[in-house]
Parts: C-alpha cells; sequence; structure tokens
C-alpha cells in the first residue's frame, strides 16, 4: 500500500472510527497499530482477507473491534487476551476457526460477542461466565461438543441465541440461565 493512502486510512479510522461497507480489499495492515489511542474499528461488510494481524493486540484502548462479514480466516490470536477494555466482538461472517479460548474471561468489560457463522469450535469456555457485562451472545456452527448442553452461566444475559446442528436456541429477553 502507498504511504499516503496508507496515512489517508488511518486519518480516516482516527475521525469516524467506522470503514463499513466500503469494499475495502485486502488484509488488515499492521500499520494500524500506530493509532494506539483508538477505540472503536469497525471494517464490517467490506472484503478484507487473510488472518487477524497480531498487531491489533496493541490497541489495548480498544472498545469496539467489528470485523463482521468480511473474508478473515485464522484463528484468534493468544495476544487477543490483552484487549481487556472491549464491550463487543464482533467477527460473525468470516471464516475463523480454532477453539472460544478461555482467556475470553479476560474480557470482563465485555457486552457484545457475535462469533455465529465461523468454523469455531465448541465447547463454550466456563471462563464465559466471568464476563458479567455480557448481554448479547451469539454462537453458530460451532464444531465439537453440542453447545446445548454445556453452556456456562450466563445469569444476567438479554439475549443468547445459539444456532448449531439444526437447533436455534433463543433465549429472549431474560435467558436465566444457570
Amino acid at each position: 500500500m502507498d504511504q499516503s493512502l496508507l496515512v489517508s486510512v488511518i486519518f480516516v479510522v482516527q475521525i469516524c472510527n467506522s470503514l463499513f461497507g466500503n469494499r475495502i480489499s485486502g488484509s488488515i495492515l499492521d500499520e494500524i497499530n500506530a493509532i494506539s489511542t483508538l477505540e472503536e474499528l469497525v471494517l464490517e461488510s467490506n472484503q478484507l482477507e487473510g488472518n487477524l494481524p497480531s498487531s491489533l493486540e496493541k490497541l489495548t484502548n480498544l472498545r469496539r473491534l467489528s470485523l463482521f462479514a468480511n473474508n478473515l480466516i485464522g484463528t484468534i490470536l493468544e495476544s487477543f487476551h490483552n484487549l481487556k477494555n472491549l464491550k463487543e466482538f464482533t467477527i460473525d461472517e468470516n471464516d475463523l476457526s480454532g477453539k472460544i479460548t478461555d482467556w475470553i474471561g479476560n474480557w470482563t468489560q465485555l457486552e457484545r460477542l457475535y462469533l455465529q457463522g465461523t468454523s469455531m469450535e465448541g465447547p463454550i469456555p466456563s471462563t464465559i461466565s466471568q464476563l458479567k457485562n455480557l448481554s448479547e451472545l451469539l454462537i453458530s456452527d460451532l464444531s465439537g461438543p453440542t453447545p446445548t448442553t454445556q453452556i456456562p452461566n450466563l445469569e444476567d444475559m438479554k439475549m443468547l441465541k445459539i444456532l448449531g446442528d439444526e437447533k436455534l436456541l433463543d433465549y429472549g429477553s431474560n435467558p436465566g440461565i444457570h
């Protein structure tokens, strides 16, 4: 990518925080970590591809990371456990794989977690019950143990939808899962 274009993209991200639906292609650049004060990164509905870059781990002020509907592959990196200020993490409709790791319990500020339409593996880790602010959890297509029998304690959940094995669990406005 040409240096002036990179500077322009970084400027746009700093000003409006969102590049939603702009048909941006290519990979997420490692240079994104130059915006150390970035709080929201919304790259939904583009044509991004490749792995999630490890440079995202350096965006420790990030509150919202939304990468919905791209062509991303690989796994959620272990180093992402440092993103402790996240309130929203949406990676739906990407071809990400691997287990939902136990360190997800580190994201104690998380309110919305959308993992539907990925190739993630179950089970849902018990550490997810440490996410006391989590109000929306959408998961589908988990491989491995059936998620319907292994849902951890999520007593403050407002919306829980799990789609897998042709079954949809929709706990609506008050799931009361214990």
